[in-house]
C-alpha cells in the first residue's frame, strides 16, 4: 500500500481515501496495516474534524520514501506536511467551483498568503491556522489587509473547533481587525474534505 500512495502524482489522501485507493476495505485489516506503519515509523497520523468526527490523515515519513526506494517530493506550499495537505486539498476544492488559486501569494507589503482564491467577482485569502502560538495567526491576517487590493474575504482553516472557536475568540478581540470582522470568515478544514 505504500508504494501505491507514494507513487501517486498527488499522494494528499485521507486514510480512508488511502483504504480505497488499496482496495482495503476489511476493518481488520486497515487497523493492522495502520499498528504496523505506526510501530515502524512509516507514518504520523493528524487529526482533522469533519463536522462532528474526526478522520485521519497520515504523513509519511522519510523511512517510508526510503521503504518504497522514492525521493520525498517538493510542495509548494509552506509549512509541515499537514500544511502542505490542506493547502493541496483546499486548492482542489478551490478549482472545482471556479477559482483561480495561487498557492503562497506574495502580497505588496512582502507577506504570504497561504492561497489566494479570485474568480471575475471575488478575491479570497485563506489562512491554514493548524498550530499555535494562534497570535501569530492574527498578525498575519492584520498584514493580509493592509496592502491594496484588499480581499473580498478571508477564510481562516482550523483543524477542529477547539482552535476554530479559539481564532474566533482572538479575532473578535483584535482592535486593528475591527473594520474587517465582516469580512473574516473561520472554516473548518474538514470541510474541504468533503467530496
Amino acid at each position: 500500500m505504500l508504494s501505491i500512495w507514494l507513487n501517486l502524482e498527488t499522494p494528499f489522501l485521507t486514510q480512508g481515501e488511502l483504504f480505497a485507493k488499496a482496495e482495503i476495505s476489511s476493518g481488520s485489516k486497515q487497523a493492522k496495516l495502520k499498528r504496523i506503519y505506526i510501530r515502524e515509523a512509516l507514518i504520523k497520523e493528524h487529526k482533522i474534524q469533519v463536522a462532528i468526527t474526526y478522520t485521519s490523515i497520515w504523513e509519511p515519513t522519510d523511512k517510508a520514501y526510503e521503504f518504497v526506494n522514492k525521493e520525498k517530493p517538493r510542495n509548494k506550499s509552506k509549512g509541515g506536511y499537514l500544511h502542505q495537505f490542506l493547502a493541496s486539498r483546499i486548492q482542489n476544492w478551490a478549482i472545482n467551483i471556479g477559482f483561480i488559486v495561487e498557492i503562497e501569494h506574495l502580497l505588496s507589503n512582502n507577506k504570504l498568503v497561504d492561497l489566494h482564491l479570485r474568480n471575475t467577482s471575488e478575491s479570497i485569502f485563506i489562512e491554514i491556522a493548524i498550530s499555535p502560538p494562534f497570535d501569530k495567526e492574527i498578525s498575519n491576517y492584520i498584514k493580509d489587509f493592509e496592502p491594496d487590493p484588499k480581499p473580498d474575504k478571508l477564510i481562516a482553516v482550523a483543524p477542529d473547533k477547539i482552535i476554530n472557536s479559539k481564532i474566533e475568540e482572538l479575532i473578535s478581540k483584535e482592535p486593528r481587525l475591527k473594520e474587517y470582522r465582516s469580512k473574516i470568515k473561520t472554516q473548518l478544514a474538514g470541510d474541504f474534505l468533503k467530496s
